[in-house]
């Protein structure tokens, strides 16, 4: 190779190594997703209705960066009375049968979301919170696990069957924010 090219190879990759370093300084990515992903049939029939209980839970489209997985979840109070939640959502990765994994939950922040910590939030008809489920997709040794849905529920409420593909890995862990207005930046 000629020494010209030479330097403009070595110019070129000593900048994106400068530029990767640069985005791993700035923290966590933040997931703004906001887009729905349709509710389990057995939860609702109709996407929109509003359960008995109140409640709606709703599951954003898993984004992924690195070999990291993430959705959010919504939480909307569509009922008519003021709701009080606190704290992290009970979770459970499911597989394509229905049957619980053996996935160790964490409440804790991830490289895809800040975990704001507990809180206590009265939650008005129309208002909503948000949490953040998020694993990593890391394969090393074992058989990787793949959950097809999460049961979900704010503490102390009936838990609700959401569609969600989670491709664990062999990690067997995924992430939990606590309930929250807005996503941590």
């Amino acid at each position: 190779m000629r020494k010209p090219a030479m330097a403009a190879t070595m110019t070129l990759l000593l900048a994106s190594l400068a530029a990767c370093g640069q985005h791993l300084d700035q923290g966590p990515v933040l997931i703004t997703t906001t887009m729905p992903a349709p509710s389990s049939p057995t939860d609702s029939p109709e996407p929109d209705a509003c359960p008995a209980d109140g409640l709606r839970y709703t599951a954003g489209a898993v984004e992924a960066a690195l070999g990291h997985r993430a959705f959010v979840v919504t939480l909307l109070n569509c009922g008519t009375g003021t709701r009080q939640v606190a704290g992290y959502p009970d979770v459970q990765v499911l597989d394509a049968t229905g049957r619980p994994l053996d996935v160790r939950i964490d409440h804790s922040t991830s490289y895809m979301a800040i975990d704001p910590g507990p809180g206590s939030f009265a939650l008005a008809p129309g208002k909503t919170l948000l949490t953040v489920l998020s694993w990593s997709a890391t394969v090393t040794d074992g058989d990787a696990q793949t959950g097809a849905a999460v049961t979900i529920a704010a503490a102390g409420e009936e838990p609700r069957r959401l569609a969600a593909r989670t491709d664990l890995g062999t990690t067997a862990e995924l992430s939990v924010t606590a309930w929250n207005p807005g996503l941590v930046q």
